[in-house]
């Protein structure tokens, strides 16, 4: 059931690396599609070029670049799933600059969208074991407060989230109101 006016609304996932974030958004896109809407579903380009080990990763305005581009193909849906929104990068990369971030930060706002921050709740036991499982768990709550931190000094509206299954069922139950509305 398409919106009344054609608008793409972007369904932001925000999170540490290894909160689900790629998990969940597949999970709203197959319900989505079964459902019959209007929906795409943007992947982490990054995490792509991770499974070549490809030094393009490292070519921040490639990766930002490319991940636009998926999110403006996105244009003729009316909502677009998005498991690496364009703000995460100022969190996972200290490396980019002030005049980079405010693009960053401006492209973010070009269209309509839900935000969900994913909090982990579960170790990362289940893919690693031992005291490196122990500095990862700590590592990544620190990313996930960094993430909460920029997205409040930046204004970006959002809904926290446990991350697991019920997120999913939410984020439709959220698109579907989105819809009557």
């Amino acid at each position: 059931m398409p919106l009344q006016q054609h608008q793409l609304h972007l369904v932001n996932l925000y999170g540490s690396i290894g909160s689900g974030k790629s998990t969940i958004a597949a999970g709203v896109f197959s319900k989505l599609k079964t459902l019959r809407y209007s929906v795409n579903l943007i992947v982490e380009f990054s995490r792509e070029l991770g499974y070549d080990r490809s030094m393009a990763i490292n070519d921040m305005p490639y990766v930002i670049g490319t991940q636009w581009h998926r999110i403006q193909q996105s244009f003729r849906f009316d909502f677009a799933v998005n498991d690496c929104p364009l703000a995460l990068w100022t969190v996972y990369h200290h490396e980019i600059d002030k005049e980079c971030a405010d693009l960053i930060f401006a492209l973010e706002r070009k269209f309509p969208s839900l935000n969900y921050f994913l909090e982990r709740k579960f170790p990362m036991y289940h893919l690693y074991r031992g005291k490196a499982s122990d500095i990862l768990d700590k590592k990544m709550q620190e990313q996930q407060e960094k993430i909460r931190q920029m997205l409040d000094d930046h204004d970006i509206q959002y809904k926290t989230l446990e991350s697991n299954e019920m997120a999913v069922d939410v984020i439709v139950e959220d698109i579907l109101q989105k819809c009557k509305n």
